[in-house]
């Protein structure tokens, strides 16, 4: 992340995190979201999997951070559970039928659903862009995913998780992962699906939807894996970002990798969006502020320090917020490191 500011800001709103209680584990989402033609109001299924570590009892509970929707089922594939909702979220009681304990400290793999309807009033941007285009964008960080996705929403609670989005059909959808499939659904809507296989922290779970143009630039080869880069812009401002902020992607991946180790995701994709900061690190899919593409004044320097934090921040990622400073402050170096890297110490 980079803007003046956020840092102080997520430390300010690090009191102690409510996470799950007892010992249930959240180990995968799948989300399913239907977007609107207009308007603000979505519709969402979360499927939520389950691990759990055996603690006293065959009883246990688990806490959603989920705020300012409405929810209108929760269930399991045996029928539905009972659950309260508080101001942080809901807590869902999981029966002893749900969560089958064996021996050992690891239990069996259940899985709960959570359907739900409302506006978010946070966390999901939806309206005009800074073309006057309509967009839809994820803008999660530090805790703002619980205003649109049933979630455990702290930094060290990583999963892996898959997003289908039902869009306009005008609209391309994006998310963290690999795009498994696009298929036109009734009323010239289309259904994406993307699946992220490795575990990242919540406030990197986001989806973008829009009218952009994608350039793909030279990939990056390791050993048998290829890994796309792709540069996801409005059309307007296609031609400069390719050109200027996004010249050198293939070569900040590479550096990184040299400095480092492998890049950590199946891809990356740098896209155009409304977030609030300058840049967010979200995993394989970094979102950038749309002003400075359309003021013709967007550097290179964001794209490196948020390239490094696929490594610090989404890879490697703090337990909790007092401890953001080490992914803040990683990804800063890296930013100088990769810099004098490509350019020698002028870059400096």
């Amino acid at each position: 992340m980079r803007t003046g500011g956020s840092l102080l800001v997520a430390l300010l709103l690090a009191a102690p995190a409510v996470g799950q209680a007892g010992a249930t584990k959240v180990t995968n989402y799948f989300f399913m979201i239907s977007l609107p033609d207009s308007g603000t109001e979505i519709r969402g299924k979360a499927s939520i999997d389950l691990g759990a570590r055996v603690v006293g009892g065959p009883h246990d509970t688990l806490r959603l951070h989920f705020v300012g929707m409405t929810v209108d089922a929760v269930a399991t594939p045996l029928g539905p559970l009972p659950f309260r909702a508080d101001s942080a979220g809901i807590v869902v009681a999981l029966p002893e039928n749900v969560v089958t304990f064996s021996r050992g400290d690891v239990v069996g793999l259940a899985s709960i659903t959570v359907e739900y309807h409302g506006t978010p009033r946070d966390g999901l941007i939806i309206g005009a862009n800074a073309r006057g285009a309509r967009v839809v964008f994820g803008d999660n960080w530090p805790e703002r995913a619980r205003n649109w996705l049933p979630v455990v929403d702290r930094p060290g609670a990583k999963a892996t998780v898959s997003f289908s989005v039902e869009a306009p059909g005008g609209l391309h959808v994006v998310a963290p992962g690999k795009a498994v499939y696009r298929r036109p659904t009734d009323g010239g809507r289309v259904r994406w699906v993307w699946q992220e296989r490795h575990p990242i922290p919540t406030y990197t779970m986001v989806i973008g939807a829009g009218k952009f143009t994608v350039s793909k630039h030279r990939p990056v080869i390791n050993g048998r894996d290829t890994i796309p880069i792709e540069v996801w812009t409005y059309p307007e401002d296609s031609a400069y970002a390719d050109s200027v902020p996004f010249r050198r992607a293939t070569e900040i991946v590479e550096v990184m990798q040299r400095l480092i180790g492998p890049y950590p995701y199946e891809n990356l994709k740098h896209v155009q969006s409304s977030t609030r900061f300058g840049g967010m690190e979200n995993a394989s899919a970094i979102f950038y502020a749309e002003k400075p593409y359309v003021e013709r004044r967007m550097g290179e320097g964001v794209v490196r320090h948020e390239t490094a934090h696929q490594w610090f921040g989404d890879a490697v990622t703090p337990r909790d917020w007092p401890h953001l400073w080490l992914s803040e402050g990683f990804a800063t170096y890296f930013d100088a490191v990769i810099g004098a890297a490509l350019d020698g110490d002028t870059v400096l």
